[in-house]
């Protein structure tokens, strides 16, 4: 599940994520303003909190970056779990910050 703040509808699954934040790159944040040629997560920070067996909670920042330079930021929430022999994202709650002023995004 990708949860954003802020009231968005969460998405819940590969397939409506991955098509949310395609839609979400392709429309502009303002009308006037051209959607972005290209999209930047750079993630920092990255702590883990509560560790266990079977799910692990960890915080981070992010800062986006489009053809206008820094074009938000802010921070990821994330529970992960075990799948298949791997960690996998089982909830992301996104949490911005701020938008730039000229922000193709926000």
């Amino acid at each position: 599940m990708l949860e954003f703040t802020g009231g968005a509808a969460p998405l819940t699954g590969p397939a409506e994520i991955e098509a949310g934040l395609a839609a979400a790159v392709r429309k502009p944040g303002h009308p006037e303003r051209p959607a972005p040629t290209h999209v930047r997560h750079h993630v920092s920070s990255i702590r883990f909190g509560s560790v266990g067996q079977d799910r692990v909670e960890v915080s981070s920042y992010f800062a986006v970056h489009t053809d206008i330079g820094l074009d938000h930021w802010g921070r990821y929430r994330d529970v992960l779990v075990p799948a298949n022999g791997r960690w996998v994202f089982a909830h992301r709650k996104i949490g911005v910050d701020a938008f730039a002023s000229d922000s193709l995004m926000g």
